[in-house]
Protein backbone atom coordinates (compact mmCIF):
# COMPACT_ATOMS: atom_id res chain seq x y z
CA UNK A 1 0.00 0.00 0.00
CA UNK A 2 1.28 3.41 -0.65
CA UNK A 3 -0.08 5.35 1.75
CA UNK A 4 -1.85 3.20 4.66
CA UNK A 5 0.67 1.46 6.72
CA UNK A 6 -2.09 -1.06 7.90
CA UNK A 7 -5.80 -1.60 7.65
CA UNK A 8 -6.92 -2.39 11.35
CA UNK A 9 -10.78 -4.31 11.11
CA UNK A 10 -12.94 -3.58 13.92
CA UNK A 11 -16.38 -4.92 14.88
CA UNK A 12 -16.87 -2.17 16.66
CA UNK A 13 -20.58 -1.41 15.06
CA UNK A 14 -22.17 2.17 14.17
CA UNK A 15 -25.90 2.92 13.08
CA UNK A 16 -26.88 4.07 9.87
CA UNK A 17 -28.19 7.23 9.15
CA UNK A 18 -31.24 5.84 7.26
CA UNK A 19 -31.75 2.40 8.65
CA UNK A 20 -31.07 0.04 11.55
CA UNK A 21 -28.67 -1.73 9.81
CA UNK A 22 -24.78 -2.14 11.49
CA UNK A 23 -22.04 -1.79 9.63
CA UNK A 24 -18.34 -2.87 10.43
CA UNK A 25 -15.77 0.30 11.08
CA UNK A 26 -12.40 0.03 9.60
CA UNK A 27 -9.21 1.97 11.51
CA UNK A 28 -7.06 3.63 8.84
CA UNK A 29 -3.28 4.14 10.18
CA UNK A 30 -1.38 5.93 8.06
CA UNK A 31 1.95 5.23 6.23
CA UNK A 32 4.71 7.62 7.20
CA UNK A 33 2.78 8.96 10.10
CA UNK A 34 5.76 10.01 12.13
CA UNK A 35 7.53 13.16 13.73
CA UNK A 36 10.07 13.36 10.48
CA UNK A 37 7.74 13.65 8.07
CA UNK A 38 5.15 16.51 9.65
CA UNK A 39 8.27 18.83 11.24
CA UNK A 40 9.73 21.20 9.17
CA UNK A 41 13.38 20.47 8.31
CA UNK A 42 14.35 23.42 10.95
CA UNK A 43 12.33 21.54 13.52
CA UNK A 44 13.32 17.66 12.75
CA UNK A 45 17.24 19.58 13.21
CA UNK A 46 16.13 20.58 16.59
CA UNK A 47 14.45 17.47 17.64
CA UNK A 48 17.28 15.42 16.81
CA UNK A 49 20.09 18.14 18.97
CA UNK A 50 17.20 17.53 21.94
CA UNK A 51 17.83 13.97 21.56
CA UNK A 52 21.33 13.85 21.43
CA UNK A 53 21.71 16.21 25.01
CA UNK A 54 18.81 13.23 26.70
CA UNK A 55 21.60 10.28 25.38
CA UNK A 56 24.62 11.59 25.77
CA UNK A 57 26.17 8.16 24.49
CA UNK A 58 23.41 8.61 21.38
CA UNK A 59 26.83 7.87 18.47
CA UNK A 60 26.99 4.06 19.30
CA UNK A 61 24.27 1.76 17.94
CA UNK A 62 23.45 -1.32 20.21
CA UNK A 63 23.88 -3.64 17.57
CA UNK A 64 27.07 -6.47 17.78
CA UNK A 65 29.72 -3.82 16.00
CA UNK A 66 28.30 -0.80 17.46
CA UNK A 67 28.02 0.81 14.57
CA UNK A 68 28.04 4.38 14.07
CA UNK A 69 24.55 5.70 14.91
CA UNK A 70 23.55 8.51 12.84
CA UNK A 71 19.75 7.51 12.09
CA UNK A 72 17.22 8.65 14.40
CA UNK A 73 14.93 6.29 14.94
CA UNK A 74 11.24 6.84 16.46
CA UNK A 75 9.53 4.65 19.03
CA UNK A 76 5.77 4.60 19.22
CA UNK A 77 3.46 2.29 21.07
CA UNK A 78 0.08 1.20 19.50
CA UNK A 79 -3.50 0.94 21.17
CA UNK A 80 -5.32 -1.27 19.13
CA UNK A 81 -7.84 -1.50 21.39
CA UNK A 82 -8.33 3.08 21.41
CA UNK A 83 -7.16 3.25 17.82
CA UNK A 84 -3.99 5.97 19.36
CA UNK A 85 -0.69 5.56 18.18
CA UNK A 86 1.61 7.27 20.82
CA UNK A 87 5.25 8.40 21.05
CA UNK A 88 7.27 6.79 23.65
CA UNK A 89 10.86 7.81 22.78
CA UNK A 90 13.66 8.03 20.23
CA UNK A 91 17.14 7.32 19.90
CA UNK A 92 20.17 7.01 17.32
CA UNK A 93 21.18 3.96 15.62
CA UNK A 94 22.70 2.65 12.54
CA UNK A 95 21.24 3.17 8.99
CA UNK A 96 21.16 -0.44 8.84
CA UNK A 97 19.04 -0.93 11.71
CA UNK A 98 17.25 1.43 11.12
CA UNK A 99 15.93 -0.48 7.79
CA UNK A 100 15.57 -3.72 9.43
CA UNK A 101 12.97 -2.68 12.21
CA UNK A 102 11.36 -0.70 9.20
CA UNK A 103 9.04 -2.87 7.00
CA UNK A 104 8.04 0.02 4.24
CA UNK A 105 11.69 0.24 4.28
CA UNK A 106 12.31 -3.26 3.65
CA UNK A 107 9.28 -3.54 1.11
CA UNK A 108 10.66 -0.89 -0.80
CA UNK A 109 14.25 -2.74 -1.05
CA UNK A 110 12.70 -5.63 -1.76
CA UNK A 111 10.83 -4.02 -5.30
CA UNK A 112 13.70 -2.21 -6.49
CA UNK A 113 15.43 -5.51 -6.08
CA UNK A 114 12.95 -7.09 -7.91
CA UNK A 115 12.47 -4.76 -10.38
CA UNK A 116 16.91 -4.90 -11.22
CA UNK A 117 16.84 -0.95 -10.30
CA UNK A 118 19.47 -2.21 -7.58
CA UNK A 119 21.61 -5.50 -6.37
CA UNK A 120 20.33 -8.09 -4.28
CA UNK A 121 22.29 -8.25 -0.71
CA UNK A 122 25.39 -9.56 -0.33
CA UNK A 123 27.61 -10.77 2.85
CA UNK A 124 28.60 -7.30 2.65
CA UNK A 125 25.33 -6.15 4.00
CA UNK A 126 24.52 -4.72 7.40
CA UNK A 127 22.45 -7.68 8.41
CA UNK A 128 25.16 -10.09 7.66
CA UNK A 129 28.36 -8.52 8.34
CA UNK A 130 26.87 -7.25 11.67
CA UNK A 131 24.02 -8.89 13.19
CA UNK A 132 25.18 -12.30 12.21
CA UNK A 133 22.21 -13.28 9.81
CA UNK A 134 22.96 -15.68 6.44
CA UNK A 135 21.79 -15.55 2.92
CA UNK A 136 18.80 -17.91 3.99
CA UNK A 137 17.85 -16.24 6.47
CA UNK A 138 17.84 -12.83 4.50
CA UNK A 139 15.83 -14.78 2.17
CA UNK A 140 13.31 -15.69 4.71
CA UNK A 141 12.82 -11.97 5.59
CA UNK A 142 12.23 -10.58 2.00
CA UNK A 143 9.76 -14.01 1.47
CA UNK A 144 7.57 -13.34 4.92
CA UNK A 145 7.77 -9.51 3.92
CA UNK A 146 6.67 -9.52 0.30
CA UNK A 147 3.45 -12.39 2.06
CA UNK A 148 2.36 -9.47 4.12
CA UNK A 149 2.78 -6.99 1.56
CA UNK A 150 0.56 -8.77 -1.28
CA UNK A 151 -1.66 -9.71 1.45
CA UNK A 152 -2.18 -6.15 2.56
CA UNK A 153 -2.85 -5.04 -1.15
CA UNK A 154 -5.47 -7.38 -1.16
CA UNK A 155 -7.14 -6.26 1.72
CA UNK A 156 -7.15 -2.45 1.25
CA UNK A 157 -8.81 -3.58 -2.29
CA UNK A 158 -11.89 -5.18 -0.44
CA UNK A 159 -11.90 -3.00 2.31
CA UNK A 160 -12.37 0.07 -0.39
CA UNK A 161 -14.99 -1.75 -2.07
CA UNK A 162 -16.93 -2.41 0.60
CA UNK A 163 -16.73 1.00 2.03
CA UNK A 164 -17.41 2.51 -1.62
CA UNK A 165 -20.83 -0.10 -2.12
CA UNK A 166 -21.97 1.02 1.47
CA UNK A 167 -21.07 -1.90 3.12
CA UNK A 168 -18.57 -0.46 5.59
CA UNK A 169 -17.37 2.80 6.89
CA UNK A 170 -13.97 3.71 8.05
CA UNK A 171 -12.53 5.75 10.83
CA UNK A 172 -8.60 7.16 11.62
CA UNK A 173 -6.41 6.00 14.34
CA UNK A 174 -5.37 9.78 16.86
CA UNK A 175 -1.74 10.54 17.98
CA UNK A 176 -0.63 10.94 21.36
CA UNK A 177 2.78 13.24 21.66
CA UNK A 178 2.01 14.03 25.03
CA UNK A 179 5.75 12.38 26.19
CA UNK A 180 7.52 15.30 24.04
CA UNK A 181 7.75 17.09 26.77
CA UNK A 182 10.84 15.09 28.04
CA UNK A 183 12.95 16.79 24.72
CA UNK A 184 11.55 20.50 26.05
CA UNK A 185 8.97 20.36 23.95
CA UNK A 186 5.63 23.44 25.00
CA UNK A 187 1.75 22.43 25.46
CA UNK A 188 1.49 24.32 22.60
CA UNK A 189 4.47 23.05 20.63
CA UNK A 190 2.85 19.61 21.04
CA UNK A 191 -0.26 20.79 20.47
CA UNK A 192 1.10 22.10 17.22
CA UNK A 193 2.63 18.85 15.98
CA UNK A 194 -0.61 16.68 17.38
CA UNK A 195 -2.83 19.19 14.82
CA UNK A 196 -0.73 18.41 11.78
CA UNK A 197 -0.71 15.05 12.25
CA UNK A 198 -4.07 14.23 12.83
CA UNK A 199 -4.94 16.73 9.96
CA UNK A 200 -4.76 13.61 7.64
CA UNK A 201 -5.57 16.00 4.32
CA UNK A 202 -2.41 17.81 5.34
CA UNK A 203 0.63 17.31 2.98
CA UNK A 204 3.44 15.09 4.33
CA UNK A 205 6.45 17.88 4.95
CA UNK A 206 9.23 16.68 2.18
CA UNK A 207 13.14 16.67 3.19
CA UNK A 208 15.96 15.91 1.47
CA UNK A 209 18.15 14.64 4.96
CA UNK A 210 18.22 11.06 5.54
CA UNK A 211 16.74 9.62 8.76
Amino acid sequence: MSFWKKIFGSNEEITMTTTNIMKPVYYLLPLQWSLYYYMTTSEWRKFREYVKTVNPQWEKCDCPKGCKANSLDEKWQYNHENHIKRFITAKYICPGCHWLKTPPWRIDLWLRIEQGIVPDITEDGHIIRCLGWNIEKVKLLRERDMLEHRKEIEEKTRIESEVKSGKADIAYWKIDLSLLKGYGYTDSEISEFTRRMNNLEQKRISKKEAG
